[in-house]
């Protein structure tokens, strides 16, 4: 029996790929922009579907809860970030701090929101709240992970 010899190729292992603070604190101020236009864009979609057929367009409103919830999400995180970055220079914390600082923050409000969680006789009211806590509770995972990455 013949056997025939593979050619094999090896290459040199190659590093894992080092994330820093300032690109991953970049990275999620570019995702909240895409996320707010997406959002924003989803919310106007809505609005002219209401415009053309109201009954169709509500029966599809549950959607529109979760765009405008991610987009005030979205909204809240940036405005958080920019009065951090506008602090006087020997205030303002470096890249991973506020990272830190920001899961912190959206940790802070998911789990307050969790244990105190507004009641209005308003349907459309409580559904907005549970969608502005889901979509914190988002942001803080994808926050999360943009640290572990920096730690890895």
């Amino acid at each position: 029996m013949k056997t025939r010899k593979l050619n094999v190729v090896e290459t040199a292992p190659q590093a894992p790929t080092r994330y820093t603070a300032d690109y991953m604190l970049e990275s999620l101020k570019r995702r909240l922009e895409r996320e707010k236009e997406s959002a924003t864009n989803a919310i106007h979609g809505f609005a002219e579907r209401f415009a053309v057929n109201p009954a169709n367009a509500l029966e599809w409103s549950d959607k529109v809860f979760t765009y405008a919830a991610m987009k005030e999400a979205c909204e809240g995180i940036e405005s958080f970030i920019r009065r951090q970055e506008e602090k006087d220079m020997y205030e303002v914390p470096s890249s991973r701090k506020l990272l830190d600082m920001v899961q912190d923050m959206l940790l802070e409000e998911t789990l307050n929101r969790a244990q105190y969680p507004e009641s209005s006789t308003s349907v459309p009211s409580n559904l907005m709240s549970l969608r502005r806590n889901a979509a914190r509770a988002e942001w803080c995972r994808r926050v999360r992970d943009a640290i572990e990455m920096i730690n890895a």
